[in-house]
């Protein structure tokens, strides 16, 4: 005879019985699914390799540069959504990696992926320097030192012509190809590289915001009093987040000397680093998922606006379709899964309150008098 007894169901209404939980809707799952960076990271691998295979070459090289700035922006989040600072320097971080690759790649005949983290390594040092001032100035004072570095850094570059290429930029002949038991072209192969080493930028992020610097960071932004009564040291933390943003920035510019073959000064002028913001901003400024639309929307909209209208006309569009966005969804599209349901309410609401009008309007209009004539 088993000595173990089963236990008896509690009535629904005994007092005491531990409440049943409502089932999970299939949304909520989904949601708490997407939480998974590991699961959202394989979500993605697959969706990378579908794009690889189903896109011409020609269409993959702005798939990479989407995942490229993806990247940057990411690194811009970081310093402006996690600490709550302002850095118009994104730019010119970005510019230095992708320098540090085409000089090593072209003089020192490194590989590109080997440049990397000597890009990375470079960039965080760069970030924690451009972090310093920031202990003593905010707001858009910060702005405005962080802006001086966006304008200087291509001045420079063109200063050293025989280190950097000047004016006409850097050629670096990136040997980077499939291998030949990999049925791949070398478009191919670095696009799904790009999507790698991306990848491993958003775990790296994803890890910070869950760890104590991202908490600290999170309450910095919104209250320093309390940050500095919980001993948290704020001024570590502030230089800490441009040195993840600068790691970031450098680290997309190998990257992108992969996709361009080529670092010109130019192309990380200031028309750069506000080029990044407008991604940051339309994207969500205190999301992954924000760097990630980011970056798709400042890759593909130019090019989507000039096939609707061409011409001068494409700049204007341009322009419009940016400034619905941020209208409409001023958290940035990564917001608008939570921005739909409150649509939908309202919608219902104002539809509601509509019918109660007509039918009181109806009512008032049944139980009036009608007026009588005297002869």
């Amino acid at each position: 005879m088993n000595s173990t007894a089963t236990a008896p169901a509690p009535h629904a209404g005994a007092t005491g019985a531990a409440p049943v939980p409502a089932p999970q809707s299939r949304t909520n799952r989904l949601r708490a699914l997407a939480r998974r960076p590991f699961v959202t990271a394989g979500l993605l691998a697959v969706v990378a390799v579908a794009i690889a295979f189903a896109r011409p070459d020609f269409e993959l090289i702005s798939f990479s540069k989407a995942v490229v700035y993806a990247v940057a922006i990411l690194g811009l989040s970081v310093v402006v959504g996690f600490s709550g600072q302002l850095s118009l320097a994104q730019g010119a971080f970005v510019g230095l990696g992708a320098y540090t690759g085409a000089i090593l790649v072209a003089d020192y005949n490194w590989p590109i992926l080997a440049t990397i983290p000597v890009a990375a390594v470079l960039g965080f040092l760069a970030g924690c320097l451009l972090g310093l001032p920031a202990l003593r100035v905010k707001g858009h004072y910060l702005a405005t030192m962080t802006l001086g570095l966006a304008i200087v850094f291509p001045m420079i570059i063109k200063r050293y012509s025989d280190f950097t290429g000047g004016a006409n930029g850097k050629l670096a002949r990136v040997d980077l190809a499939a291998p030949e038991w990999l049925a791949l072209t070398n478009t191919q192969f670095r696009f799904l590289v790009i999507c790698a080493i991306a990848g491993l930028c958003f775990l790296f992020v994803s890890n910070i915001a869950r760890s104590r610097v991202g908490r600290a960071m999170a309450l910095i932004r919104s209250n320093e009093s309390a940050a500095l009564s919980n001993g948290i040291a704020v001024r570590k933390q502030r230089v800490l987040a441009f040195g993840y943003a600068g790691l970031l920035g450098a680290v997309a510019g190998p990257l992108l000397i992969m996709v361009l073959e080529v670092a010109g000064p130019d192309d990380y002028a200031l028309l750069f680093t506000i080029l990044l913001t407008t991604g940051l901003i339309v994207g969500g400024v205190n999301s992954l998922w924000g760097a990630l639309i980011g970056g798709g929307v400042i890759a593909f909209l130019p090019s989507f606006t000039a096939d609707v209208v061409g011409g001068p006309q494409a700049n204007i569009l341009y322009a419009i379709v940016l400034i619905a966005m941020v209208f409409l969804l001023p958290g940035g599209l990564a917001s608008l899964p939570a921005a739909v349901p409150g649509w939908i309410a309202r919608y219902r609401e104002r539809g509601s309150a509509r019918t109660s009008r007509t039918a009181a309007q109806a009512s008032d209009t049944s139980t009036s008098p009608t007026p009588t004539t005297q002869e």
